[in-house]
């Protein structure tokens, strides 16, 4: 049915445009490194506990991991829409994008410190809660991993204000 539709309704053509693409790639690479780097980073700590420790420390660390990666997703929805605006300051002086930028930081910051601030005071409940008692002993992870949230917020502004910049690449 979807395709009866497609080709009857929608027709699809496929262009492929190879110098916008070389474009693209050749503004969007170092953010893609930085962002397997991101990754690695957080998951080489596991497979050297793997290697070093026992299964249940594993398992500890990782439970607070997943809260924490939970939290990471966070800032995303609320800096991307501020690309364009980012990107129009730019334009027009950049002393608009550093006011606006500073405005976003702080309310960033408003965000971030006392989100920091609940889920270390909370970090025992929180795991209990989703994890289920036998994982409570690493509620002392989750409380070390949660100070990282106070500056997760205020840095997930860097890729919007660099794009605004047009400072994405070397």
């Amino acid at each position: 049915f979807c395709a009866l539709m497609r080709s009857r309704y929608f027709p699809v053509s496929w262009r492929v445009d190879l110098k916008y693409w070389g474009y693209l790639l050749s503004q969007s690479y170092l953010v893609g490194l930085a962002m397997v780097f991101r990754r690695s980073v957080v998951n080489a700590g596991i497979l050297f506990l793997t290697a070093l420790a026992t299964p249940h420390a594993v398992g500890l660390l990782n439970a607070g991991l997943r809260i924490m990666q939970v939290i990471e997703l966070l800032p995303s929805p609320l800096s991307m829409p501020l690309l364009p605006p980012f990107a129009r300051f730019a334009l027009d002086s950049k002393e608009r994008l550093f006011e606006a930028l500073g405005h976003a930081m702080r309310v960033f910051a408003i965000i971030g410190f006392p989100l920091c601030g609940f889920v270390l005071v909370l970090a025992g409940d929180i795991i209990r809660f989703t994890f289920g008692p036998a994982f409570g002993d690493a509620a002392s992870a989750l409380s070390v991993m949660s100070l990282a949230i106070a500056l997760l917020f205020p840095t997930s502004l860097y890729f919007a204000g660099f794009s605004g910049l047009g400072r994405r690449s070397f």
